[in-house]
């Protein structure tokens, strides 16, 4: 944090422990508060040395009311889904693979837990743990927005294709893609697992254009809807459950006027299932509510608003379904302008 009195409890640990190598001092560590004031916290930790004089480590600050060293936040990572500038950008020979598959996981180890979402029982003697959110732990985050930049310099790593295996070549051929008499149809995988809409060149192309011609207008996420159950489980938000393949989702911010506008291209099987949702606000939509409304809509399999509930219930958002009915830069550009402009 570049905290001067948190530099200085930093120091004093290293100091401490300089100080138990030639001295018969405790060899327990010593170290302050890292800042100056009063305030209220609850914390997590282990009591170390005697009764008569206790220490206590901290391991885990459960809530704090101190107000944090900055006035604002700015999160980026170099693999999330911000866009670089394609001129300063590196190339694709240079970039780093990056493969989410789960095959490249670590593999959980005897009694050190389960991952979220497993199927594997708990382990009913470890105590309950309640995990409160970043806001609800320090109130100094409470309505504060993160912000996250437009765009990068460059993008250090590339996503690596998911390329199904090819089937060991052990007898004789069946045409339906391996070689064994439970087969399935390799080429039928493939083709499922390939979509239509949420066309990202075809959205960064006329995004461009809009913004040459004076439109507030940037793409503010390419990535893939969020699951409304376990991951083992089928559902929608799956293109391909049986590849475990995820729906691509791309979100475009606009504003015009006093209005926030949020165009949200998610990918469907079929051109004819194709609808875009067009959100719309008198207040900018932050990424926790976006990204709740999409969880909402991969729970009701696609439909922004039927029998079973509305994606946008609970928020002051109205929205539009758009069917998509473009093949070209050009005719989305028209829909957009023709939209927001109602």
């Amino acid at each position: 944090m570049r905290d001067e009195v948190a530099m200085q409890g930093v120091q004093e640990i290293h100091n401490s422990l300089l100080r138990s190598i030639d001295t018969e001092d405790s060899g327990i560590f010593s170290s302050d508060i890292p800042f100056i004031g009063e305030t209220r916290w609850i914390a997590r930790g282990i009591q170390m040395g005697t009764d008569e004089h206790p220490r206590y480590l901290v391991t885990q600050l459960i809530k704090c009311a101190h107000p944090f060293p900055f006035t604002q936040l700015q999160v980026s990572r170099d693999n999330d889904s911000t866009l670089s500038d394609p001129e300063t950008d590196k190339s694709q020979q240079e970039k780093k693979p990056y493969n989410r598959s789960r095959s490249n996981k670590p593999k959980q180890k005897d009694g050190q837990g389960t991952p979220l979402n497993s199927d594997s029982e708990t382990n009913k003697n470890l105590p309950i743990t309640n995990i409160l959110s970043r806001s609800a732990q320090f109130d100094f985050l409470e309505d504060k927005e993160i912000i996250k930049p437009e765009s990068k310099e460059y993008n250090e790593y590339k996503s690596v294709p998911n390329k199904p295996k090819v089937p060991d070549a052990t007898g004789a051929g069946t045409g339906q893609g391996d070689y064994s008499q439970n087969s399935t149809n390799e080429q039928t995988k493939i083709k499922r697992s390939k979509g239509v809409g949420a066309d990202l060149d075809m959205l960064t192309e006329a995004v461009r254009i809009l913004k040459d011609d004076g439109m507030d207008i940037k793409i503010r996420m390419a990535s893939t809807m969020p699951l409304a159950s376990a991951p083992h489980k089928w559902q929608w938000g799956y293109l391909d459950s049986s590849t475990q393949t995820k729906r691509n989702v791309i979100a475009i911010d606009i504003k015009r006027k006093d209005k926030y506008y949020c165009w949200v291209d998610i990918e469907q099987r079929r051109k004819g299932e194709c609808t875009v949702g067009l959100l719309k606000s008198d207040t900018k939509i932050g990424d926790e509510t976006l990204l709740t409304i999409l969880k909402n809509l991969s729970r009701l399999k696609g439909i922004w608003n039927g029998s079973k509930g509305t994606a946008t219930s609970g928020f002051d958002i109205e929205y539009e379904r758009v069917l998509h009915t473009w093949n070209s830069a050009e005719k989305l550009i028209q829909t957009i302008t023709q939209k927001i402009q109602m």
